[in-house]
């Protein structure tokens, strides 16, 4: 299914709940970041507003193939457990993978891409050459022209170096 996608935040990496997921498991926030994306695209093929029933905390375990990773997913704030009714909730789930906020997302993209194209800034990403500023000088007087030889003249030049030495000193 090509047309399934979740939300990620480009700071997930660096959020407060992914380091102490990470600090709780033992593992690098990287590694976090791929579990709670294969749990949360998990949930948003599993559930329309973020509730699971009959779901034990060791069954989210056995979806991630992590122990611990639902308890620490609780701990942060991120999955609730009702244990009495065997039941899960994902907190704020539709205003990150509902329908309506996939519509939103894609609505900002290509309203993002729009301006990008009609934008008549450009960007530069390289450092632009130094412009060095010149002195104005005052403009002189227009140059003479050169005088121009005759041919006699230039034929003189050109064979003034070529005549053998010994005629030189005759």
């Amino acid at each position: 299914m090509s047309g399934e996608w979740i939300k990620i935040e480009v700071s997930l990496p660096a959020k407060p709940e992914v380091i102490r997921m990470g600090r709780a498991l033992g593992l690098s926030p990287e590694a976090i970041c791929g579990y709670l994306i294969r749990f949360w695209g998990w949930a948003s093929s599993n559930s329309v507003d973020g509730s699971v029933t009959q779901l034990a905390l060791r069954d989210i375990d056995m979806i991630v193939t992590l122990q611990g990773y639902a308890q620490a997913m609780c701990d942060v704030g991120w999955l609730q457990y009702d244990k009495e009714k065997d039941s899960i909730v994902l907190p704020n789930f539709t205003r990150h993978n509902g329908e309506s906020s996939k519509k939103r997302a894609l609505s900002a993209n290509r309203s993002a891409k729009y301006r990008h194209a009609n934008s008549d800034a450009t960007v530069t990403l390289q450092a632009s050459p130094e412009k060095r500023r010149e002195e104005k000088s005052k403009p002189s007087a227009p140059a003479k022209p050169a005088r121009r030889r005759s041919l006699e003249e230039r034929n003189k030049a050109a064979v003034a170096g070529w005549v053998p030495k010994e005629e030189e000193h005759a």
